[in-house]
């Protein structure tokens, strides 16, 4: 069997007004989903309940620490929110599960070509049409499963759209008239959790890292783990956990592109791809 290829992505949805919320005060809710292997992995029974408990390889990696690159040119800003991530992860399962290794080149190829390097990254790629995703796209986590269908993960890399969002820490004021912010802590937090090996769980008014829904612009962040996404990290790599709690499944799918926000004199000129 063919190593099995799965992502998970951020899309856009509409404004929904209510008085004292980020919607009133004009800022976009974003909705994820994932879009998920093969149709012969998710008839696999095990995949099925491991789905339900908002996992996506309940085996983990086959080898740990996971060792992760950050791409060449990453600002110390950058790098010190994308390891604030990793260290609530880490914390959560009490050991080092993440660390960070050498300084990956930049990757120029279609996208499902970062696996066959072997390395795992964390890139920012202002060509994000080398994806073939939709703008509203904010980032994508892909991974290879390891063969015979042993539901651990063997190589993963993360990629965030720069090409429409600007990745910082969105509590810091920032200039008017600038790209949509996304506080990247927090979106780091979400793309580390698939990383992982968790799916997309939701909590109802209560939201968490891996809900499948988090406002982006100023001020707007979600860097603290829920209690449920703690135990399903721990349901995986810690001995003797006791199983996850099930979750809720989005259904909602995005139909297209939002809007652009940019000003038409302050617009940036897309890159070629």
């Amino acid at each position: 069997m063919n190593p099995l290829l799965a992502s998970a992505v951020i899309a856009a949805a509409t404004f929904v007004a209510a008085c004292g919320t980020p919607e009133a005060q004009g800022f976009r809710r974003l909705v994820l989903h994932d879009e998920g292997g093969t149709s012969e992995e998710s008839s696999t029974p095990s995949m099925h309940l491991s789905i339900n408990y908002g996992v996506h390889a309940r085996r983990g990696w086959t080898e740990t620490p996971i060792v992760l690159g950050l791409q060449e040119g990453t600002s110390p800003e950058r790098a010190d929110a994308l390891q604030r991530a990793a260290g609530t992860w880490n914390e959560a399962v009490g050991f080092p599960l993440i660390v960070f290794g050498e300084v990956v080149p930049p990757h120029g190829n279609a996208l499902y070509d970062r696996l066959g390097d072997k390395r795992n990254s964390i890139a920012f790629l202002d060509r994000w049409c080398v994806t073939s995703k939709p703008a509203m796209v904010l980032a994508t986590t892909i991974w290879e499963y390891a063969p015979n269908g042993s539901e651990a993960v063997k190589t993963s890399d993360i990629v965030l759209n720069e090409e429409y969002y600007e990745f910082a820490d969105a509590t810091v004021p920032r200039p008017q008239g600038q790209r949509e912010v996304v506080d990247l802590e927090s979106i780091a937090l979400h793309e580390l959790g698939h990383l992982l090996g968790l799916s997309h769980a939701s909590y109802g008014s209560v939201g968490g890292v891996m809900d499948p829904a988090m406002y982006i612009g100023p001020m707007l962040t979600q860097r603290v783990l829920h209690p449920d996404d703690v135990a399903r990290v721990r349901s995986i790599y810690v001995e003797g956990a006791p199983p996850p709690p099930p979750v809720s499944r989005p259904s909602w799918q995005p139909t297209s592109d939002p809007t652009s926000t940019w000003p038409t004199d302050t617009a940036p000129t897309k890159p070629p791809c």
